[in-house]
């Protein structure tokens, strides 16, 4: 009845080294998250198959994020955010890319090391809806990941206070970051 075709797309294409294609998906080994927060970037993903016997059906390619993204909201009358950081997050991954039951796209995060910390200062035009939560390029993209028995993610904010006084808080906290949210 036709051939099976596969057709994989990942972008940006900067991001990785070759990946490894297989009949059932394809791998992309040793991503980094970019220390400089600034310089990170969503990462999307997509993996189509289907049947040359189709003729002239187009392919519906659907991409999905890869990353998690981390954005911290502030909600405290005449405070601001000055900054903040994550720390022990696994910075360095390999990742596969299949097709789940459902016919969408599986993603994959494993071989996870190099715990990490990723800071960033803000300034009160890096917000929006007042001070509530950070935009643009001031997101943390992260590898998805869970927090293992011991090791727990840590979180810190460093908040100005309407005195100017400045104050820093921080927990440590049991994640599960997931593809995409």
């Amino acid at each position: 009845d036709g051939t099976d075709f596969a057709f994989w797309s990942y972008a940006p294409q900067s991001l990785f080294t070759p990946a490894s294609f297989t009949k059932d998906g394809y791998s992309l080994t040793g991503y980094t998250v970019p220390t400089t927060v600034t310089s990170q970037q969503d990462l999307l993903l997509a993996y189509t198959k289907m049947n040359s016997g189709n003729g002239g059906t187009p392919v519906d390619v659907k991409f999905a994020h890869a990353l998690s993204v981390v954005r911290f909201k502030l909600n405290l009358e005449g405070c601001s955010l000055k900054s903040a950081s994550v720390s022990k997050v696994s910075s360095k991954g390999d990742l596969t890319v299949g097709k789940n039951d459902d016919g969408e796209v599986s993603i994959s995060w494993d071989n996870l090391s190099t715990p990490t910390t990723f800071s960033q200062e803000f300034a009160e035009t890096d917000f929006t809806d007042g001070l509530q939560s950070q935009s643009g390029n001031k997101l943390f993209f992260m590898i998805p990941q869970k927090s293992a028995d011991e090791s727990k993610v840590k979180i810190s904010i460093t908040i100005e206070k309407a005195d100017l006084s400045t104050e820093t808080k921080s927990a440590e906290l049991d994640v599960d970051w997931q593809a995409g949210k």
